[in-house]
């Protein structure tokens, strides 16, 4: 049996959604390839992409369709490679759709972002490439897995949840209360992600940050590097970054930073991995009232940025102890790879047999 997943993100280094899967499926004895097809040179098929606003890579989507012959179950992991989802359904393949975002906000955002002048026709386009997702996604696909709630009713309460699980979990280092506290950033640090509100708590509280991650603007790349208490590492692989967080939680108690702003309905509702991470290790946010991060902040797992107790939560040796066992009681409650792997069991039980590995 082979599993193919097509996604448009990076698979050097593979997502750590992605790796939780490959980690499923490798256990299970099952053959599992990851496959990009989104890096090419602009011919007439690229180009076409525009009649769909982009919210469609038909380049991509081309170069895909001769590979799915060769797997007995295609996952779809984004919007981009949706249409994918009927040709597999043709070749009598089990297909999952597998999303994390609210695909058609987010992929408007960077529309208008793109072209201001689509900005009169935003409940048209959302309202017209909904019914679009929802069709490849309920006529085609045998499965959908999201990760959050909100978006499980966006799929009419026809998809199942499936948590992120932080590969972090494993990790035998884990937030010390006795240390000093430094601050940490995970992901792409970026304006709607909160980068310069985490740039000035930093200054004011004068203590080392962290971030790993790619910066989304050149202008941010300046800023940052002009600031001595702040280290920033690009992007890695998830292995390389096991390796330089078990150092850091050696040497410090760790805060980490979640403050992304509903700049589009996705990133108002959805499940940030970064969060999850930092549960997994003990770290309590620092966070906003975004809804799924504040979820976890009124659970005892962090402080809202502009808490006016911040300094003296975040140095506090017994509320520090606190805020870091309630982080990984509530990650082992809801987002624990055991759980992962069970509710994967679960959804996928009808779909695989695991006694017959081809």
């Amino acid at each position: 049996m082979k599993v193919a997943f097509f996604t448009p993100r990076k698979i050097n280094p593979l997502h750590p959604r992605l790796v939780s899967f490959d980690q499923y499926f490798k256990h299970k004895g099952i053959e599992v390839s990851f496959i990009h097809a989104s890096d090419y040179k602009p011919n007439l098929v690229s180009r076409l992409s525009w009649i769909s606003l982009w919210f469609f890579d038909f380049h991509a989507i081309q170069r895909c369709k001769p590979m799915i012959p060769d797997f007995d179950i295609v996952f779809v992991t984004d919007m981009k490679y949706l249409p994918l989802v009927k040709h597999a359904a043709s070749l009598k393949k089990t297909v999952i759709y597998d999303t994390i975002d609210h695909n058609v906000y987010l992929r408007f955002y960077q529309l208008e972002n793109k072209i201001k002048a689509v900005k009169p026709f935003k409940k048209i386009i959302i309202s017209f490439f909904k019914k679009v997702e929802k069709h490849y996604a309920f006529r085609y696909c045998q499965a959908i897995l999201v990760n959050s709630l909100a978006l499980r009713a966006y799929f009419n309460n026809r998809a199942q949840v499936l948590y992120y699980s932080s590969p972090f979990e494993e990790l035998s280092y884990h937030n010390k209360p006795h240390l000093p506290t430094a601050l940490l950033y995970l992901g792409i640090f970026s304006p709607e992600k909160g980068a310069h509100e985490i740039i000035k708590l930093q200054e004011k509280l004068n203590i080392p940050l962290f971030i790993y991650g790619d910066i989304s603007t050149s202008s941010l790349q300046k800023e940052i590097a002009k600031k001595p208490g702040i280290r920033h590492t690009a992007k890695v692989s998830v292995d390389v970054l096991k390796t330089e967080l078990e150092k850091l939680l050696s040497q410090f108690y760790l805060a980490g930073f979640s403050l992304i702003k509903p700049a589009h309905y996705s990133y108002e509702v959805q499940e940030a991995n970064k969060d999850i991470d930092y549960l997994a290790l003990g770290i309590p946010l620092i966070g906003n009232e975004r809804l799924t991060t504040k979820e976890k902040i009124e659970a005892g797992c962090g402080i809202y940025y502009d808490d006016t107790t911040l300094t003296e939560k975040i140095q506090d040796q017994q509320i520090k102890e606190t805020m870091a066992l309630k982080c990984r009681e509530y990650y082992k409650e809801r987002y624990d790879s055991k759980l992962f792997n069970e509710t994967l069991d679960t959804i996928l039980e009808k779909y695989l047999s695991f006694q017959n590995h081809d």
